[in-house]
């Protein structure tokens, strides 16, 4: 409980930052991933303003360095892993390719099993 509280006023934070001085005030890294959940996340989560899932309230949710409870994406990665995460190209559940974050199974192609 007293963790949902902290990661609440993280996101909001980091939003409200970003909102009134730019991306500059935030880690590349921590940039990155926003942008990601952001771009995988559901349009009805986005233009709704909660996550049709978990009811997380969008987009303070993405800037949290919390996963998503559904898993819509996993938790905030730091500095190093995420370096290593892209230049993987992901795991085995997750994968960033061009310029989007991807849940694995939704990118494979079944005609190359």
């Amino acid at each position: 409980m007293l963790s949902n509280v902290f990661y609440f006023l993280q996101g909001y934070t980091r939003y409200y930052l970003v909102r009134l001085f730019g991306w500059w005030v935030l880690r590349s890294h921590i940039g990155d991933q926003i942008i990601a959940r952001a771009q995988s996340a559901r349009r009805e989560c986005v233009n709704g303003g909660a996550c049709v899932l978990c009811g997380c309230h969008t987009p303070a949710l993405f800037y949290a360095d919390k996963a998503c409870d559904r898993p819509c994406y996993p938790k905030m990665m730091g500095r190093h892993e995420w370096k290593v995460f892209v230049k993987r190209g992901g795991d085995r559940d997750w994968i960033y390719h061009n310029g989007k974050f991807h849940k694995v199974k939704e990118v494979i192609d079944e005609r190359f099993f």
